[in-house]
């Protein structure tokens, strides 16, 4: 691993105390500002396009370590470009006012090996401070160089030892989507663990957007340990019993009045209601049943709304009333109960064209 000059690191680590130093200070006072870090994405110099993923995934391990540390305002990620150099970090950090810029790159190498490689510019002292690359490795051993390095560097800013642990999910239950957040920040959705948090306590939320609302499957708090694996199971719960109430109660309500022309406003919001309510079911694919009725009662209504317009019309013959229902009728195979609708629909022709 090559490294920045001592005295470099040692000067970027005193500005580093002082900042923090005069943010405490500060804070004391009433008002606090952590240094603002900001950092650019990894660049891809391999000149191979599939190593793209590779810095993405090193660019979001690095933002979760900076805001895992907590010593710093972590801006949002900018972009990687070609052209970085004290110069232009400069000028961006002067615009951004940023204290500190991160940034990072992918280069190969002529045996067909990667170098990973991080620096930090410090904008008080107007050029880079720290610069760090691993020694070249494998494609399958990026990641872990990339860990290496991030811990390496930061190691040399902040002076305190930086690990990783990991943290593994074992859902049960039914199949569905989850998001996990990790002290307050979102980490991803439906990841089956995540290897690089720091070592110490933390705690970790897992979550559902669910059809009323957020539900918290998982709230737990653990000490990492570096080079640990530590599992949290949780059950994603098929149908939740208020979510089964509400659609129990909205088919009543449908059912006891579809019927009734005077209460056509009404029936129409709670079908409209059902229908929104399982249009996203992929949090738990148990609920598909309940999709599959919410079509179901879209198409009856559209029927049964129908007959309610041909009965209005003092059962004139007008065909063109007919063709909602011929619609849902050619189409009635592709419904959980396509019999009901054809017989529905039959019986909407012969009230059209009956004689009364």
């Amino acid at each position: 691993m090559k490294h920045g000059t001592k005295k470099a690191a040692a000067l970027f680590l005193a500005a580093l105390l002082a900042s923090a130093i005069g943010a405490q200070t500060a804070g004391e006072g009433g008002g606090s500002d952590k240094p603002r870090l900001a950092t650019f994405s990894f660049r891809n110099d391999t000149g191979i396009d599939s190593y793209a993923s590779a810095c993405s995934s090193a660019t979001n391990a690095l933002l979760l370590t900076l805001r895992q540390l907590g010593i710093y305002d972590v801006l949002p990620s900018e972009a990687g470009s070609a052209k970085l150099n004290e110069g232009s970090l400069r000028a961006w950090s002067a615009a951004h006012s940023a204290d500190y810029l991160m940034y990072g790159s992918l280069r190969g190498t002529d045996q067909g090996n990667v170098i990973c490689s991080l620096s930090i510019f410090d904008r008080a002292k107007g050029k880079v401070t720290i610069s760090e690359e691993c020694e070249p490795v494998g494609p399958m051993d990026i990641f872990d160089s990339v860990d290496e390095l991030i811990a390496s560097v930061l190691k040399t800013a902040t002076g305190r030892h930086i690990g990783f642990g990991t943290i593994a999910f074992a859902p049960t239950g039914a199949k569905g989507s989850y998001s996990v957040s990790l002290d307050g920040i979102s980490v991803g959705s439906d990841a089956a663990s995540i290897g690089t948090i720091l070592i110490g306590p933390h705690t970790v939320t897992i979550a559902q957007k669910r059809m009323l609302g957020e539900t918290v499957l998982a709230l737990q708090s653990l000490e990492v340990e570096e080079g640990q694996t530590q599992t949290i199971s949780f059950e994603i719960p098929a149908v939740l019993p208020e979510e089964k109430i509400k659609l129990d109660e909205l088919e009543a309500e449908i059912h006891s009045s579809w019927d009734d022309p005077e209460k056509a406003p009404q029936t129409g919001a709670d079908v409209a209601q059902y229908a929104r309510l399982t249009s996203d079911i992929s949090y738990s694919a148990a609920l598909e049943p309940s999709r599959s009725k919410a079509r179901q009662l879209e198409a009856e209504w559209a029927i049964r709304k129908n007959r309610n317009e041909i009965e209005v019309s003092a059962w004139k013959p007008s065909p063109e009333l007919l063709d909602p229902s011929i619609v849902i009728y050619l189409t009635a195979r592709d419904y959980p109960n396509p019999e009901r609708l054809t017989a529905a629909t039959r019986d909407n022709v012969s009230a059209q064209f009956s004689p009364h």
